[in-house]
């Protein structure tokens, strides 16, 4: 056996699945991801060593874009991006004024009066939350054995 065979570990080299990664983050627009060229009439976003990647924008990017984040969820997609100076848009003032009070005898009472009951999640789901449990007993998670070392000391033959 070689040197390397005795420094590396067994489990050498430590590769990772198909699905270990969900999320690529670069903290800085420009580090190995670049967003959206002005000079491009289609949206899209350059990742290193992938190229230009086209991107299905659903609303404006307001502000500068700080870091950019790529994410799996199932089988898609998606960028998310953190913004810098982005202008507030207040809303408009309706000139309504609502007060909610959260009491004791009654769960809720509204500004017109009106008491709405607890809505008792609890008591709701118990049932289904007994059926869980009873499923899970019957299979309990089994506990990986830990690994076993070699014993300490000197061997003789």
């Amino acid at each position: 056996m070689g040197l390397l065979g005795r420094c590396l570990p067994h489990d050498f080299p430590n590769l990772r699945g198909v699905n270990w990664f969900d999320t690529v983050d670069f903290p800085r627009d420009g580090d190995g991801c670049r967003w959206d060229s002005p000079h491009d009439p289609v949206t899209r976003v350059r990742l290193q060593d992938v190229r230009h990647v086209r991107v299905h924008q659903h609303r404006p990017v307001k502000g500068r874009v700080k870091s950019v984040s790529i994410k799996r969820e199932g089988p898609r997609w998606y960028v998310i991006l953190a913004c810098d100076n982005v202008p507030a848009e207040p809303l408009p003032a309706t000139g309504a004024v609502t007060s909610i009070d959260i009491g004791v005898t009654h769960f809720l009472t509204t500004s017109e009066g009106e008491h709405l009951p607890n809505p008792r999640h609890d008591k709701r789901n118990a049932e289904a939350l007994a059926d869980a449990r009873r499923a899970l007993k019957a299979f309990p998670r089994r506990k990986r054995e830990p690994h076993r070392q070699a014993p300490q000391g000197r061997w003789r033959r």
